[in-house]
């Protein structure tokens, strides 16, 4: 009986090992299984646009005079002249104080004087303008219009008019969870062909902001901002990964 015993202890034992070993080989599957499931995602970028129209224009000038150091006190001069003619020119257009900035005179000398070394040294006294306003017509007026300051004998120079939007960092987070929509569902298309569902967002990357003009495709890595144009199309990407199962 004792024996008996013994053999079947030695049968059961035999058994429950063999059942532990089932058990871990069942275990272990299972969990192997799970990290295969929790390891498959799908990776999609999402982009989302919206057109908005700009709404403060900028506007960079400046006017400037040649002296030697002989006349340097007849430039200044000069510049002084300059200046309240083109002070009267914004005031005239009706652009208020605070829209423009005048700088002081800065003066540099010109290297491009001519080969004869006993020239004297020419200096270029420079003063730079510029023009911020929310009136866009007003500003592109003024960017047709200074003819007026040359033909009394300013030397005026100025670049094009720059327009830009105001409201980018709110518009920047709403394209944000617009272009995660977009990339929930192209996710959602690749997982439905492969029979498959999207489950939860594991992560997401938003990309630079890019300002273009309409229906441009100039865009770049560190993002662009298009300040040419006052209609504008404001675009950005997320890219994301989602569980599929």
């Amino acid at each position: 009986m004792i024996e008996e015993i013994k053999a079947g202890s030695g049968w059961g034992g035999i058994f429950v090992g063999a059942g532990l070993v089932v058990a871990a080989c069942v275990l272990g599957t299972s969990y192997l299984w799970a990290g295969a499931q929790a390891g498959r995602v799908l990776e999609v970028t999402g982009t989302a646009t919206e057109m908005v129209k700009a709404d403060t224009a900028t506007w960079h000038a400046d006017f400037s005079r040649s002296a030697t150091v002989t006349n340097l006190k007849d430039g200044y001069a000069q510049m002084k002249n300059d200046e309240a003619l083109v002070s009267k020119f914004f005031k005239d257009n009706k652009v208020a104080s605070e829209e423009l900035q005048i700088m002081p005179v800065s003066m540099f000398v010109n290297y491009n004087k001519s080969q004869n070394n006993d020239a004297p040294v020419e200096y270029n006294l420079t003063q730079t303008i510029t023009v911020q306003t929310k009136d866009l017509a007003k500003v592109d007026q003024l960017a047709k219009s200074f003819q007026s300051l040359i033909n009394q004998g300013v030397i005026f120079s100025a670049q094009p008019v720059e327009y830009y939007y105001s409201g980018l960092s709110d518009l920047k987070v709403k394209l944000i969870g617009d272009a995660v929509k977009d990339a929930k569902a192209r996710a959602q298309k690749v997982a439905e062909a492969g029979d498959r569902n999207v489950g939860e967002l594991r992560s997401a990357a938003s990309g630079v902001v890019q300002v273009l003009a309409p229906n441009s495709t100039d865009v770049s890595d560190y993002g662009t901002y298009d300040t040419r144009t006052i209609d504008k199309q404001v675009m950005v990407t997320v890219r994301t990964k989602w569980g599929v199962r």
